[in-house]
């Protein structure tokens, strides 16, 4: 069991690929095939690991807000698929200000609507994402932009116009005023009896 949680550590929390791992127990004096440790990783996560991941999974679906997002992955030896498929993986993260941090990834092979349905269930809490449409199937969540997304657009918008200024300037410098008011409500505490929408 100890050198099972030893390879787990080194693999998942120091980042050790597996071959490095290898040659660490071969210099031990201690010969594990580089498959071997496959097995290991891949068996105790399937036995142990998901039941870890399954309860994180249903404390983050008891929070007012996640954020989501998803980004392409290339898998190079997957069963069934070609070594270009492209796959994803679906990240979910609580707020910031969330008494229980929580970050998981989900590898899917696509980019469907169905798997945040899935994993999000019934959600009913605010779901903050960068608008892509998958994300807004959620029925019964309320769905949020993310406000570095919006952003990005109007930055776009302003490069692609020969002549600069308009309206995508006039967007990024409301978008700066909103950036400032977010930078006082972090830095500056409320006084006593105040909220932090009363200090602003």
């Amino acid at each position: 069991a100890s050198t099972l949680a030893f390879a787990l550590v080194h693999k998942y929390v120091d980042g050790t690929p597996l071959y490095r791992l290898a040659q660490t127990f071969e210099r031990a004096g201690v010969p594990v095939s580089r498959g071997a440790l496959g097995h290991w990783v891949i068996g105790s996560s399937e036995k142990h690991l998901h039941r870890i991941y399954d309860a994180l999974k249903l404390r983050l679906r008891s929070q007012s807000l996640i954020h989501g997002d998803e980004t392409t992955v290339q898998v190079l030896k997957e069963k069934d698929r070609q070594a270009t498929s492209t796959s994803y993986m679906w990240a979910y993260r609580s707020g910031e200000h969330s008494d229980e941090p929580i970050v998981l990834l989900d590898y899917q092979p696509g980019r469907g609507q169905m798997y945040p349905q899935a994993f999000l269930g019934d959600y009913r809490g605010i779901v903050m994402s960068d608008g892509y449409s998958g994300w807004r199937t959620l029925e019964g969540a309320t769905h949020l932009g993310c406000m570095a997304h919006s952003r990005r657009r109007f930055v776009d918008a302003l490069k692609a116009r020969k002549k600069g200024g308009g309206p995508p300037e006039q967007a990024l410098r409301f978008f700066e005023q909103l950036y400032r008011v977010e930078r006082q409500v972090r830095d500056e505490k409320p006084e006593d009896g105040e909220t932090q929408a009363d200090s602003i």
